[in-house]
């Protein structure tokens, strides 16, 4: 069976299983006990290509004439979980590295609502990062002071011109300075002045809609990165 690969223990003994039995993968899944073929071939993929295997073929397999020693199988399952866990862990570094390269410093605004009211019309719109207030980059370099004048005017404005209301986030209620990515961040009132901070150094709420063809489109919540689209609304 040339197309069947995995890099995964798991994934391996089910090829081994599979190649035991002189089945084709169809027959295979049948001999398991799936009454619903195409199900437990889906099911024996998602396997081989992620590592996850679903309980219910688990159950087949034991309980079938091709199951393989216990403890070979509980091996594999542990062996399988320590390469996830470690792809997990390297995925997460690579999206902070990304998101670290790309990030701006920026003024969000706090709202009211924190989901727009139409997720669909919002994200179509440019979603939250067209309300946040862009900075130069070279703004984490300036005297504290600068930091703090340059802040103030640049809330007013921005209060003053959306008229203290966000599109379909209601009112806006306060705003948050990001001037540098995994730092803590400066909360200041609506007409610009400092109040607190905050151990929130990125915010990570995100909402997004699927358009007809399948494709994600995501607006991420002020995280001061420039995330584009991934898709358009079609039809």
């Amino acid at each position: 069976m040339p197309d069947l690969q995995s890099n995964y223990p798991t994934g391996k003994l089910l090829i081994a299983a599979l190649e035991q039995s002189n089945h084709r993968l169809p027959g295979f899944v049948s001999a398991l006990g799936f009454l619903n073929t195409q199900k437990g071939i889906r099911c024996f993929r998602m396997a081989l290509a992620s590592g996850v295997v679903a309980p219910a073929l688990i159950d087949r397999l034991i309980a079938s004439r091709y199951a393989p020693g216990i403890e070979a199988l509980n091996e594999a399952l542990r062996a399988t979980e320590e390469i996830l866990n470690n792809e997990r862990i390297a995925q997460a570094e690579r999206k902070r590295d990304t998101d670290k390269e790309r990030f701006r410093p920026h003024i969000a605004p706090l709202t009211e609502l924190q989901r727009p009211s139409s997720i669909t019309i919002f994200a179509l719109l440019g979603g939250f990062e067209r309300l946040t207030i862009a900075l130069p980059q070279s703004y984490p370099t300036w005297e504290l002071g600068l930091q703090l004048r340059f802040a103030q005017v640049r809330i007013r404005r921005h209060y003053r011109s959306f008229s203290g209301s966000a599109p379909l986030l209601g009112a806006i209620t306060g705003y948050r300075l990001f001037s540098a990515f995994g730092e803590t961040s400066l909360c200041f009132t609506v007409d610009g002045q400092l109040v607190g901070v905050s151990n929130e150094a990125v915010p990570a709420v995100t909402c997004g809609l699927t358009s007809k063809s399948g494709r994600l489109i995501e607006a991420s919540l002020f995280t001061g990165v420039n995330r584009p689209p991934r898709g358009r609304l079609q039809g």
